[in-house]
């Protein structure tokens, strides 16, 4: 009695809990008005409990449609059984599981038919576990396809659908995470493609009649779980939670903020000369993970210190403003350092260090040099700048001169960045007068014969105007507007010598209000 009691739960799970997680249905165009239906369903192998594939299916079915009329069943092979591969390098996902099966034959049909067709399969049930739908255990899954045939007028003939490739590698979602999934629908025919999220859709299948027979359009949608904002358009609830697809590329971004597993379907239109000629689908569930993260790359500058010695000063994530003072005339160069901070947990990221030096060169005299570089672990590139005094000139203090710097690496769930940005502020570079003689001996002996300045301004800022030496009761000796000038010791270096003494000068310089003053003790 045990073993037929047994015997009858697995019956019973065979035909209800098949723990199906997705497919979708394709028709491929083979000669004349034969085509092949390819369909592919996932199915939940992370438990020897769970139910096999079904081998074969009987019950698929075409209809014509417009019309919905019946045109023929199909039974469907079961061809080829795989297990998928799931995560990459940075991550594998533990007790996720997903087996394939491929069902294929081969189908004449009516042609030609202006109407097209399409081609659907119904089957139930899927997983109790399920978060953004009511019942998942009593709701059935739906497989659905439109092709054309042709019309005198609408010319589509030997046409085949849009196909969806295999069960993605990143066939789950990472908690927190934007994660971006690319379908690699691929199209023979040339025509263009429309992608968008749709309606999962539960169809006429319960656990009571888990392979109903077939019926025509329309299929019933799958009811939404009440509370969490879930919809076809949002599959993994309300804000901050989000995914999209791209309308023409179909690469999907979802950022799921809460963990469990959520059914959503990805629709693909196909068009030629602007008219709608096809559809296919693909339903999924997939379940979100707390995966391993990846670290943001950090970047620094030489002087926000040494990156490997000093980690309490990276920058994850975020703009890390310096602001640098530079001088027209001199040249300004600081290293610019990124890190792969993954290095040490094995994650095979690399790190790229950019900046966009285009803006920057647009608005200054002299072009910046910087060369971007990449490396699988440490980055030091050094940024060079010689400024003029042109730019000094068309400098803006409210909008100053400033260039970011990016440090990006390829993780494998996306790309992360960490920018740098320096800003540059004008400073004079100011008069060093502690080289300034406080002696000097005029005696033809050719050393030390004349003060001078011997000092370096920056013609940026200021321009020599006027020197004037004094002797101790406040007579002036001595005057120039030279910058280059030599005082020999004479009234105005001409005449007879003057006694030796304290002297007193007073250097005056344009852009500067407050002039420098010192003395000078003449010996002879």
């Amino acid at each position: 009695m045990r073993i037929i009691i047994i015997i009858l739960f697995f019956i019973t799970l065979k035909t209800q809990a098949t723990h199906i997680i997705g497919g979708d249905i394709s028709v491929a165009w083979i000669s004349g008005n034969t085509y092949e239906i390819t369909l592919q369903i996932f199915r939940d192998c992370s438990s020897p409990l769970n139910a096999g594939f079904d081998d074969p299916i009987y019950n698929a079915a075409i209809y014509e449609d417009v019309t919905n009329n019946f045109v023929q069943s199909v039974g469907l092979p079961l061809t080829n059984t795989f297990i998928n591969d799931l995560g990459d390098e940075c991550y594998t996902p533990q007790g996720l599981c997903v087996e394939t099966g491929i069902y294929k034959t081969q189908v004449t049909i009516p042609s030609p038919n202006p109407n097209g067709y399409y081609i659907v399969w119904e089957r139930c049930c899927r997983n109790a576990s399920i978060s953004n739908i009511l019942s998942p255990t009593n709701t059935g899954m739906t497989f659905l396809s439109y092709f054309p045939d042709a019309d005198s007028n609408f010319n589509v003939y030997n046409n085949s659908t849009p196909s969806f490739g295999i069960y993605p590698t990143d066939g789950y979602f990472c908690l927190e995470t934007t994660n971006e999934i690319d379908f690699n629908v691929t199209e023979i025919d040339g025509d263009s493609l429309y992608y968008s999220l749709s309606e999962p859709l539960a169809g006429f299948s319960d656990n009571v009649n888990a392979l109903p027979n077939p019926s025509p359009q329309p299929y019933p949608a799958v009811n939404w779980f009440f509370g969490g904002g879930y919809d076809a358009i949002n599959p993994l609830g309300q804000a901050p939670a989000s995914i999209s697809i791209n309308n023409f590329t179909g690469i999907l971004n979802a950022t799921p903020y809460s963990q469990g597993i959520f059914v959503f379907g990805i629709k693909v239109e196909e068009f030629r000369n602007g008219i709608k000629i096809g559809e296919i689908r693909r339903e999924l569930q997939f379940e979100v993970l707390t995966c391993d993260d990846n670290e943001f790359p950090t970047i620094a500058s030489e002087d926000s210190l040494d990156l490997l010695n000093h980690p309490e000063y990276f920058y994850n994530g975020d703009t890390v403003e310096f602001t640098h003072f530079v001088y027209p005339g001199s040249n300004f160069c600081i290293d610019i350092s990124a890190f792969d901070a993954d290095i040490n947990d094995g994650i095979k990221d690399s790190v790229w260090l950019t900046a966009d030096v285009s803006l920057l060169n647009q608005m200054v005299t002299n072009p910046v040099v910087f060369e971007a570089d990449s490396s699988e672990e440490q980055i030091i590139t050094e940024f060079c700048w010689f400024p003029t005094c042109n730019d000094l000139a068309n400098f803006n203090s409210s909008l100053p001169y400033s260039i970011v710097f990016t440090a990006n690496d390829n993780a494998c769930r996306g790309e992360n960045y960490s920018f740098l940005k320096l800003i540059f502020e004008f400073q004079e570079e100011p008069l060093n007068f502690n080289n300034l003689p406080n002696v000097f001996s005029p005696n033809a002996d050719n050393k030390n014969d004349a003060f001078s300045l011997q000092a370096t301004i920056n013609e940026c800022f200021d321009e020599f105007f006027e020197i004037n030496i004094y002797n101790r009761w406040g007579k002036l000796v001595y005057s120039s507007n030279d910058i280059l000038f030599e005082w020999n010791g004479k009234i105005n270096n001409v005449g007879n010598a003057l006694p030796e003494g304290i002297y007193y000068y007073s250097i005056q310089l344009s852009g500067i209000n407050i002039p420098k003053n010192g003395f000078v003790h003449l010996f002879r």
